[in-house]
């Protein structure tokens, strides 16, 4: 347009006719209307494009709370029985993060018709990153029998899972299997609610069926495989358990998949510490630790950094452990994850205590307390 304009304004005008110069003025005029209104446009498209990156950023965010707050919550249910900084949760992390994006890009489009079930469900999310009510909002929706009542089910079930609400979800993973009983998402949740319930048999008979149902799809098996691994883990069978832990990660890097990679490495880290190999297990989790850093997903980095601490902590190598301690428990704040600030806490509470330090371990053991009681 500008160029156009430029062409037009620099036409030697002697050689035209009265008429002709009429025209011209006229055609630069409208040409010069027609660009304010499109620089107008592009402003306000831009400045549109700039509040859209603004909310989708914020819904991030609050996805990310929501999963570091979850262990908590699963915690008040008497039904945790995750492992350290929510390692076993962040195996799931990619489908819950979507999934609840999901649901808040719903309400959030609900909340701009003037739906006042979603503004307060989105209200609660910003104040006190309570889902409660967003899980209220999504009953409504399925309440109305809209035509996506599958996508609704699986968001349902997410907020329910990450709220604690473990039946609902349950009730909503089998809803879709009712209709769709080869549903590889379904089936896969279903075993993550069978294991936090510590029905181990259950929950491995679900991953098997994973692969059974998609033998050929590198994705499904890693994992089922992860699973399947933390299974193992959890009865004990750490040489089962690091076969299918490399085997999700070997598939993991097949696929590109970086946070595949963050969890498998981060698992057999785990591993690792448990049978006192701390060199290889600090390499595997700095490993998980960078790979978060790059997916600027600060509850992996907490969880990691957590990890790294009481390996330095069991070397006695108190310093580094307080300082990898403290950089948990400033993630955990930014979370807002109750039981992330409180874990970090209660390890710098022990950090003092093995210095002797007697009343500065007391404050930190009561201020992890009143964490774990809120």
């Amino acid at each position: 347009m500008g160029e156009v304009l430029a062409t037009l304004r620099a036409m030697p005008q002697t050689q035209l006719t009265q008429e002709e110069r009429a025209l011209l003025s006229k055609a630069i005029q409208h040409l010069e209307q027609t660009s304010t209104r499109l620089a107008a446009m592009e402003s306000a498209a831009e400045r549109r494009h700039q509040e859209l990156l603004g909310e989708t950023q914020e819904l991030k965010d609050m996805v990310s709370q929501l999963l570091a707050q979850a262990p908590q919550r699963l915690h008040e249910q008497e039904i945790d029985r995750l492992s350290g900084q929510n390692e076993e949760l962040q195996a799931q992390n990619e489908t819950l993060r979507a999934q609840l994006e999901a649901a808040l890009q719903r309400a959030a489009q609900a909340e701009a018709k003037g739906d006042e079930a979603a503004s307060e469900a989105l209200a609660e999310l910003r104040q006190k990153a309570d889902p409660k009510a967003l899980g209220a909002f999504l009953d409504q929706q399925l309440d109305e029998k809209l035509p996506d009542v599958i996508a609704l089910l699986r968001e349902r079930a997410a907020v329910a899972y990450v709220s604690g609400e473990i039946e609902r979800a349950e009730q909503c993973l089998r809803q879709i299997l009712a209709t769709h009983p080869n549903d590889l998402d379904a089936t896969n949740k279903l075993g993550h609610i069978y294991r936090l319930r510590g029905d181990l048999n259950s929950a491995s008979k679900q991953y098997q069926q994973l692969l059974e149902f998609a033998p050929n799809d590198k994705a499904v098996k890693a994992v089922a495989l992860g699973n399947l691994g933390l299974i193992y883990r959890t009865r004990g069978q750490l040489d089962k358990a690091k076969q299918y832990f490399h085997q999700t990660l070997d598939l993991s890097e097949q696929l590109g998949s970086l946070e595949g990679q963050a969890v498998a490495l981060g698992n057999l880290g785990l591993i690792y510490r448990i049978r006192g190999q701390l060199d290889k297990a600090e390499r595997l989790q700095r490993k998980a630790l960078t790979i978060y850093q790059q997916l600027g997903r600060l509850d992996g980095q907490a969880s990691q950094l957590s990890n790294l601490g009481l390996i330095a902590q069991i070397r006695g190598q108190l310093d580094e452990a307080e300082q990898y301690f403290h950089q948990t428990l400033e993630l955990s704040e930014q979370l807002r994850s109750l039981e992330g600030q409180a874990v970090a806490l209660g390890n710098l509470g022990l950090i003092a205590q093995i210095r002797g330090q007697l009343d500065e371990a007391e404050q930190y053991f009561r201020q992890a307390l009143g964490f774990k009681q809120e």
